[in-house]
Formats: C-alpha cells, sequence, structure tokens
C-alpha cells in the first residue's frame, strides 16, 4: 500500500507515498489488513506461498474426492 503520513515536510506530501507491506486476511468475518514491518517481509512471504500451496493441494484433493464419488455413483446406477 502506499500511504500519506500526514507530515507538512515530508516527501510523501510531494506525491512520493511511503510504501508499506499488509496482509489482508478474514478474521470473524471481516476483512482486516496488518502491517508487516519490513524485516519480516521475506518470512511472511514463504508463509503466504506456503499457505496458497497447500490451498491448491486441498483443493486438488477435494476435485479428485468429487470425481470419485460420481464414479461410483455412476458404476452403482450401471450395476443396478
Amino acid at each position: 500500500m502506499q500511504r500519506c503520513c500526514g507530515k507538512k515536510n515530508c516527501r510523501c506530501q510531494q506525491g512520493e507515498r511511503h510504501v508499506s507491506l499488509y496482509l489482508s486476511v478474514k478474521l470473524d468475518g471481516k476483512r482486516r489488513m496488518i502491517y508487516i514491518p519490513s524485516d519480516m517481509e521475506e518470512q511472511t512471504g514463504r508463509q503466504v506461498a506456503a499457505w496458497r500451496e497447500s490451498d491448491k493441494l486441498a483443493h486438488a484433493v477435494s476435485d479428485a474426492c468429487v470425481q470419485r464419488l460420481l464414479a461410483q455413483k455412476r458404476s452403482a446406477k450401471n450395476n443396478g
């Protein structure tokens, strides 16, 4: 995110805004923005990448389970 700090003599008042990293998460049904300090950016990036990979794998497993269920239903219909 790019933002202005509000100090009158700061460079951000002339358009060169401060850049900060935030993590957007949903907590208790509401979207929250969590500020990530610069010394935690790399670690947070790895954690987000790991979450994305696990989410991708969970979707793949779910899709495979649905396909298996549909195949079982077709098989039962053909044999019954």
